[in-house]
């Protein structure tokens, strides 16, 4: 399959032709089987070295992130709405540190996001709690106000009465 290996004074047979170039396709195909082969092992490590290194990069930022939530961001979280934010956040972030661990690490990171879910729910259920109190205390406020208005009034009208007489009962 090399010109220095064949070089023919004269125009090959068809035999000829078919034994060169069936040798050569056998030389060839020996050769790219062993290339592909050599070149999948090695795309393999590539990819496993790729994949590496991105869990590498999504564990630091889940970290910074992590960090961020419990030293800075949940301490300082002035309302109930944004401490459920913060903590749904942290829950996210321990699940994707969680997508790239296995045994242990794995089990470790997703109890952790878990925690944050289930504070979350409580700050939540309070947070709730807490408005629907709040609606009860207004819509009794404002019972109470119209009641007091209503009062008022009454007061204001039995005033007018008694100056006015009976015609005011019709009213």
């Amino acid at each position: 399959c090399s010109s220095d290996l064949v070089s023919p004074s004269s125009d090959l047979t068809l035999e000829e032709r078919r034994l060169l170039f069936l040798a050569c396709t056998k030389v060839i195909g020996s050769l790219r089987s062993a290339w592909r082969s050599v070149a999948s092992v090695e795309e393999k490590e590539l990819v496993e070295q790729y994949r590496v290194s991105i869990e590498a990069e999504i564990s630091k930022f889940c970290d910074g992130i992590l960090e961020l939530l419990d030293k800075s961001l949940i301490p300082s979280a002035s309302s109930s709405e944004s401490q459920v934010f913060y903590l749904t956040k942290k829950g996210d972030y321990e699940r994707y540190s969680a997508e790239i661990k296995d045994g242990d690490d794995f089990n470790l990171a997703s109890e952790k996001a878990m925690e944050s879910y289930n504070a979350a729910e409580v700050v939540f259920t309070n947070l709730c709690m807490q408005k629907l109190l709040m609606s009860e205390l207004i819509k009794n406020s404002q019972s109470c106000l119209i009641f007091h208005t209503y009062i008022s009034f009454l007061v204001i009208l039995k005033g007018k009465l008694n100056s006015a007489g009976p015609f005011f009962l019709m009213f």
